[in-house]
């Protein structure tokens, strides 16, 4: 198992992470795990991570892209997208993947 980042600060889009960029990668496959999303594409190089979340009554699954983008004073900045595939209605599904994402990011899985 990689080592966690070492602190995570928020910031308006997205998080900084404060690690080894391989360790938030880690870390960030991890939380998208926990929040039950099937990842589909990691490219380490481009700093994309491609996933999806399947069906429920709010939906009919959605896209999670997520990005890494290095950060000038070593931080890596982790930022998610969440869109639906089907539809124009989310019922608040995006919003709470993003949230819940971002709360694994950073505080680990509670469940």
């Amino acid at each position: 198992m990689a080592p966690k980042a070492q602190a995570v600060a928020p910031r308006t889009h997205g998080v900084i992470a404060y690690g080894p960029y391989q360790a938030v990668i880690e870390r960030t496959l991890q939380a998208l795990h926990a929040c039950g999303f099937r990842v589909t594409n990691v490219d380490p190089e481009a700093g994309v991570v491609k996933a999806n979340a399947g069906a429920s009554w709010k939906s009919l699954g959605e896209g999670i892209d997520v990005c890494l983008r290095s950060l000038p004073d070593n931080g890596i900045q982790v930022s998610i997208d969440s869109s639906l595939k089907f539809g124009w209605a989310d019922w608040g599904k995006n919003a709470q993947n993003t949230k819940r994402f971002y709360q694994v990011l950073l505080l680990g899985s509670r469940s």
